[in-house]
């Protein structure tokens, strides 16, 4: 019987090599990625957890992106330039963090 440390492991090194294709992690992908890098593709059960928890992951690093444009806004005086460093940014890291940002910037006194 596996240890739940040695799947976990595995589900993550099967995450990492899915992320390094510049592809998403679902729970489908990353049991296909187990069955091909160890012959079995683990269950739901043991892959779901995992998989939460890289999101949580990218939400983190998201957060901390927004947070590090809002301080680069705070140095901006004209709000055209602050408006277009906001556009970028949104069109940088993709419309599921747009609100965040316009959120952390609404809360902002300039």
């Amino acid at each position: 019987m596996k240890r739940a440390t040695d799947t976990t492991a595995r589900i993550w090194q099967a995450i990492r090599r899915i992320e390094g294709r510049g592809e998403r992690p679902t729970n489908h992908s990353v049991r296909a990625e187990l069955q091909k890098l160890h012959g079995a593709g683990g269950s739901f059960r043991e892959v779901s957890p995992v998989i939460a928890a890289w999101r949580e992951e990218v939400v983190l690093k998201a957060g901390r992106k927004i947070d590090a444009a809002v301080a680069a806004l705070a140095g901006l005086t004209c709000d055209v330039e602050r408006e277009e460093v906001v556009r970028r940014y949104r069109q940088a890291t993709g419309d599921h963090l747009r609100l965040a940002v316009r959120d952390k910037l609404s809360r902002k006194v300039v």
